[in-house]
């Protein structure tokens, strides 16, 4: 300790010694009075003390304060914050003349606190500086013997939605060879069971500069909690370090316990070790399971801004991609070889039950301007996806409520989707972009048949291009989706349609299509297909469908509904030359989106002399949609000889 620092403890240990001393000599009232002014000026609440004892006559003066009461705010309506029966505290005067503040006896009896946050970040119990600026860790005066008895809390916080009613106990225990001090807390958080146990070494044992080790083990709101740790320099909450164990139901309930802000997940378990300095935590060697994914990595939370800004570095070397459908509001898949919690089951049965596709989790906009954030995940390999998939990347960023994905990027061996969301939760409801692009995706790998013995055949060959753009307002996927405005185009330049198409589809497609998938022909080449939608308020309008095989010109129209979940689209095949075969008018695809039906369509065939003008009108658009998805397709000899040939069909003498 410095010179300076030494003479200001001895003089303000001198002062507080006649101070003491000259409260011995007048009437109890003044100091009572005296002391709840002062108590109450540094809350900034209205303080009452019943009664006042001083005991100065020592080393370790003593005062032992009566029925101490914080009386709410006006805003917090009739009653009190705080009531304390008994406060007994001693202080070692030795130690204050070195400089340091320690209390050899701490007492309370009865506390019962009744605790209250708005919205807005006003607490009951004292007054903020700022409502919005973080809480700072308490740094506490060595306590070297506490006693709680019989204490009772309630604690109401808007903020973090938490309701929570406990009991809580702490004494010396001399139990066994390792005396220590025991912590208890136990009642409801948000009508779960909540549970507190903090262990430690014996109070007695604590010395100024010295590191105090400690468990904790917490239990509410579906999570479990057990820290191993020490704090730094004792009863110092700004500094310490622990090997930390979590699991639960979701990530996500952890805002009610640490404020942080976190997306909802599948069950998980981790362990991390979480070092605590005065303006940040840190988050080192993180490891274990979200899902049926594994997770390892390292970050940050930053506690210096407005707001928590959290950095994560993620690695998975196993991504199951169902359980990032729980970001989305949605359960992630069911089955004897899936991890799903109990909300989620019942909320993937409800969806099932009411064919449901598009998930109606509300979003949390209050969250997303709670913290601001930058989290990278990457995966290397994939479990349980029939898809090809070799690497996914994707990058976050929040800053001040406005989300942005980019890049999100899945690498398949012979193609890529990539693409960006941003969501601006400063409108209300927010306002959700997507822009996704689609290069080579390989359809063999979408559209398979699994026979019985389990061989898998592919439906459909070839590789799709394509480009998503929508951009909607609302609360969940589900109302976003219902309100989109934007497009949809798709590409195949070159592929096949195989015939085990029509055993998958349970119908022969293939036949009421007119291609020619019979006797020892597998399957029917398709030189170019281009589908485009239109999305206005929620409704896909299928305003181009062109697929072009040697023999048929495949053509469809009709809506795909997202508000109301339902499509309803018809297909056509239209021979290209006259046959003496019969060719059926096409398929139809109604129902819910979830779980269409696929029909054949009766007679309803254009006249021959009417194709050419039917195919003029699909000469521009096609043209148009290729440059749209990829300015190189329009050079595609596949699509570019449909364009010509359609071209020569329309201007052909009928």
């Amino acid at each position: 300790m410095n010179t300076a620092l030494r003479r200001s403890a001895i003089v303000i240990g001198l002062l507080i010694g006649l101070v003491l001393i000259a409260l011995l000599l007048i009437e109890a009232n003044p100091p009572r009075a005296w002391l709840a002014e002062r108590t109450g000026q540094s809350l900034g609440r209205e303080v009452e003390i019943a009664g006042l004892d001083i005991d100065a006559l020592s080393w370790h003066p003593n005062v032992t304060i009566a029925e101490l009461r914080v009386l709410n705010p006006e805003w917090a309506g009739a009653g009190e914050a705080v009531r304390i029966g008994t406060l007994d505290v001693s202080v070692d005067l030795l130690e204050l003349l070195r400089g340091r503040l320690v209390l050899p006896q701490v007492r309370i009896e009865k506390p019962t606190l009744t605790l209250v946050r708005e919205d807005s970040g006003r607490i009951n119990a004292f007054e903020r500086k700022s409502a919005t600026a973080p809480s700072k860790p308490l740094d506490l005066p060595v306590i070297q013997a506490l006693a709680v008895h019989d204490g009772r809390l309630e604690l109401k916080d808007a903020v973090r939605e938490i309701h929570l009613q406990a009991a809580f106990e702490a004494h010396e225990s001399g139990e066994g060879d390792s005396p220590g001090f025991i912590l208890t807390g136990e009642g409801e958080m948000n009508e779960q069971p909540f549970e507190l146990q903090l262990a430690s070494d014996a109070l007695a044992n604590v010395t100024p500069g010295n590191p105090w080790p400690f468990a904790l083990y917490v239990a509410a709101v579906d999570t479990q909690l057990v820290a191993l740790g020490r704090i730094e320099e004792a009863f110092d909450l700004a500094r310490f370090e622990a090997n930390l164990d979590v699991a639960g139901q979701n990530l996500a309930a952890l805002y009610e316990l640490t404020g942080l802000a976190l997306p909802d997940t599948p069950p998980y378990s981790l362990r991390t070790v979480l070092a605590r300095a005065p303006d940040h935590y840190s988050i080192e060697g993180l490891d274990g399971r979200v899902g049926d994914s594994d997770l390892r990595g390292k970050g940050t939370v930053d506690l210096a801004g407005a707001r928590p800004y959290l950095t994560a570095d993620l690695k998975s070397k196993t991504l199951d991609l169902d359980d990032l459908r729980t970001v989305l509001g949605a359960p992630p898949a069911r089955g004897p070889d899936e991890t799903i919690s109990a909300e989620q089951e019942a909320m993937a049965r409800r969806m099932a039950e009411r064919d449901e596709l598009l998930p109606r989790a509300r979003l949390d906009t209050a969250k997303l301007h709670s913290l601001d954030a930058s989290v990278r995940l990457e995966a290397a390999d994939f479990r349980a996806t029939k898809l090809p998939i070799r690497a996914f990347r994707v990058e976050v960023e929040l800053q001040d409520g406005e989300l942005n994905v980019e890049p999100l990027v899945v690498d398949l061996e012979s193609g890529r989707a990539a693409g960006r969301v941003r969501l601006d939760a400063g409108e209300d409801p927010p306002r959700t972009a997507l822009d996704l692009s689609l290069s080579k995706v390989p359809l063999e790998s979408l559209v398979r048949y699994t026979r019985e013995e389990g061989d898998a055949e592919p439906a459909l060959e070839g590789l799709l291009e394509g480009r998503v753009k929508l951009e909607g307002q609302g609360n969940s996927v589900y109302e976003t989706a219902g309100a989109a405005d934007g497009e949809i185009t798709l590409v195949v330049p070159q592929g096949a349609v195989r015939r085990v198409f029509a055993e998958l589809t349970g119908i022969d497609v293939a036949e009421a299509l007119g291609l020619l998938l019979s006797g020892d022909t597998q399957q029917t080449g398709v030189r170019c297909a281009v589908a485009h939608f239109a999305a206005t308020d929620g409704t896909l309008a299928l305003e181009t469908m062109v697929l072009d095989t040697e023999d048929v010109l495949i053509t469809g129209n009709g809506k795909i509904a997202l508000g109301t979940e339902q499509m309803d689209l018809e297909i056509e095949g239209r021979p290209k030359k006259p046959r003496l075969i019969r060719v059926r008018s096409g398929i139809t695809l109604r129902g819910p989106l979830r779980d269409p039906e696929l029909g054949i369509e009766e007679e309803n065939l254009l006249a021959q002399g009417a194709i050419g003008a039917a195919l003029a009108t699909l000469v521009a658009p096609v043209a148009a949609l290729l440059a749209v998805v990829d300015p190189g397709l329009a050079d595609d000899e596949n699509c570019s000889a449909l364009i010509a040939e359609n071209r020569r069909e329309a201007t052909s003498p009928n």
